[in-house]
């Protein structure tokens, strides 16, 4: 009946196994019977049909959609939708930060969703990502309405995120130099965690991603005056200098 259902498409099949494992042996028979009998209804109609379809399935199991709190599936969706707009690998601890939640309340959202995202064992381990491109176009532009996130809204989350990092982290000698006037080390300081590291790197893009940035025209202006020249001496850390002058050539004009 899965092979049927499938249509051809391994990646259906994987994911909806993984699903039904996810929660023991002892769980799966019931839950691949609920997928089986969910997906009865036209899994393998259209080439993108098996995928959303099981896509939804999973996501309205696993996120509790009509049974949990608002706030709940608001959370996991501003998870997901921060997992596709990031720049970089991250780690569960590095997304917590940016996200403003504990790092145990992310691992436990999204080990739910472990048939469609990877969640390393370790908090620390940079890897943490969505398993198939398609899954992050299916969230964008076919989900249904309740689940679906906006192309936009992972950088705002993360814009936020990161402006926020930068306020609280930066800082005199963030360094550890000896003296302003010698270069910088030449290995990054154990001050610049991974969630700053991002922060400083890639705020900007996350103001490109938006359609709108006022609402965070002025964060952003108090951060810079307050923050510029740690800011800076964190990029001279990493050898972003030059890439500094032209972020801030580009939020000029994103900003004003």
């Amino acid at each position: 009946m899965l092979s049927r259902l499938c249509d051809g498409l391994f990646i259906v099949a994987e994911a909806m196994l993984k699903h039904a494992l996810g929660e023991g042996s002892d769980a799966a028979p019931g839950r691949f019977k609920t997928l089986l009998n969910s997906a009865r209804d036209g899994l393998s109609s259209g080439t993108a049909a098996p995928l959303d379809s099981m896509y939804t399935l999973i996501l309205m199991d696993t996120s509790g959609v009509g049974q949990v709190h608002a706030d709940e599936l608001k959370a996991l969706l501003q998870l997901l939708a921060s997992l596709l707009s990031a720049q970089m690998a991250l780690s569960v601890t590095t997304l917590a930060d940016l996200v403003g939640m504990d790092k145990d309340e992310v691992r436990a959202r999204l080990s739910r969703l472990h048939a469609v995202v990877h969640v390393p064992e370790d908090d620390e381990e940079t890897s943490l990502h969505t398993l198939h491109a398609s899954f992050g176009d299916y969230l964008v532009s076919r989900a249904p309405s309740s689940i679906r996130i906006s192309g936009s809204l992972g950088h705002e989350v993360l814009l936020r995120g990161c402006l926020h990092v930068m306020m609280k982290r930066l800082h005199f000698k963030i360094s550890r130099s000896r003296s302003s006037y010698l270069p910088s080390p030449a290995t990054k300081a154990v001050t610049i965690e991974l969630s700053l590291e991002y922060s400083c790197l890639h705020w900007v893009h996350h103001v490109g991603g938006l359609s709108d940035t006022s609402a965070l025209d002025d964060d952003i202006y108090i951060i810079l005056r307050a923050q510029f020249l740690f800011w800076l001496e964190v990029m001279s850390i990493l050898g972003k200098v030059r890439r500094a002058a032209a972020m801030l050539v580009f939020a000029a004009r994103m900003v004003c």
